[in-house]
């Protein structure tokens, strides 16, 4: 048999994580034409096809991720050696990928900050946010290490990652103090007042849905919108009634340009997941950091118990 050689399960390992021929040539500082050949020697030797190619880059087969699953054992551990090995790699901080979602509240973001701060010293943080689907995407790929949500999104093998939720926050549905006027009493306002609504397949979205037909009525959908604060900036304006989670509308609330139209839960809550790599890109000690963001920890405090800043 043929057996495959260090450098092309290497070049093979690096290409899973980018997601791409492209991204990971560039990292890897060859050129893509090259990389390529050596992917193609690979799965002739192996008599597999460890890659599915597509548009949007490549995705491991079953087989590819049998095989990437063993790399994932032995190459995190040759390249934190080797950075030991070299005063240039020594003297490089750390960078952690994390990705959010839009609708995360910023308490749940800073928390898990502050917890990679003093568990990696000197690392360098690259926080962005993503949709849904590009989040996941973003997880299967190996392009960030943490991601922070408001669901579940977890890919399969769900075996290859660390989930949990982090927390759970009721919501509540507010509205401009001008257009609480002209609304009847809730729960009559949610048949009869225009809607705010997130995207399709939005967490709390499919909760208000269900709420609404809990009360025999259909909801009157006025504008569809993901970004939170488009949102709140229209829920100002009084271009309808917004499901929200209260913490992040606590100045508003305070100042009573955005009022509540209830005011105990109705059942519909934001949560927080958390979700990581079993093996991250930077080893044992962001494995060690991320155990320790999932320790439990009391849920974020309500606002009844979070006073406003003056």
């Amino acid at each position: 048999m043929d057996y495959a050689n260090y450098n092309q399960l290497y070049y093979f390992f690096k290409t899973a994580q980018a997601g791409s021929l492209t991204g990971a040539a560039r990292e890897l500082s060859i050129t893509q034409p090259t990389l390529s050949i050596k992917i193609k020697t690979l799965e002739r030797k192996l008599r597999l096809q460890l890659f599915k190619r597509g548009k949007n880059g490549v995705s491991l087969t079953p087989e590819g991720l049998r095989i990437f699953e063993s790399c994932e054992k032995v190459f995190p551990l040759m390249e934190e050696a080797l950075s030991h090995l070299t005063e240039k790699n020594a003297s490089r901080n750390p960078a952690i990928r994390l990705g959010t979602s839009f609708s995360v509240v910023p308490e749940e973001i800073l928390r898990i900050k502050r917890v990679l701060a003093q568990k990696i010293p000197g690392a360098a943080l690259r926080i962005a946010s993503y949709s849904w689907e590009d989040l996941k995407q973003k997880l299967e790929r190996r392009q960030i290490d943490i991601a922070i949500c408001d669901s579940d999104l977890t890919p399969e093998p769900l075996s290859l990652y660390i989930r949990r939720r982090l927390s759970r926050t009721p919501v509540y549905f507010v509205a401009a103090r001008s257009l609480k006027k002209k609304l009847p009493p809730f729960p009559q306002s949610l048949r009869e007042g225009p809607l705010l609504l997130r995207a399709p397949g939005n967490p709390i979205r499919l909760q208000v849905e269900k709420f609404i037909k809990s009360l025999g009525a259909s909801p009157k959908v006025h504008v569809e919108v993901e970004d939170p604060e488009l949102i709140r900036a229209m829920a100002l304006e009084g271009d309808g009634i917004v499901a929200i989670n209260p913490l992040s509308i606590r100045q508003e609330l305070a100042e009573k340009t955005l009022v509540k139209l209830h005011q105990r839960p109705v059942g519909i809550y934001s949560d927080a997941w958390l979700i990581a790599l079993k093996n991250p890109a930077e080893g044992s000690r962001l494995s060690a950091a991320i155990e320790d963001c999932l320790k439990p920890v009391k849920n974020l405090k309500t606002l009844q118990e979070m006073p406003p800043k003056r």
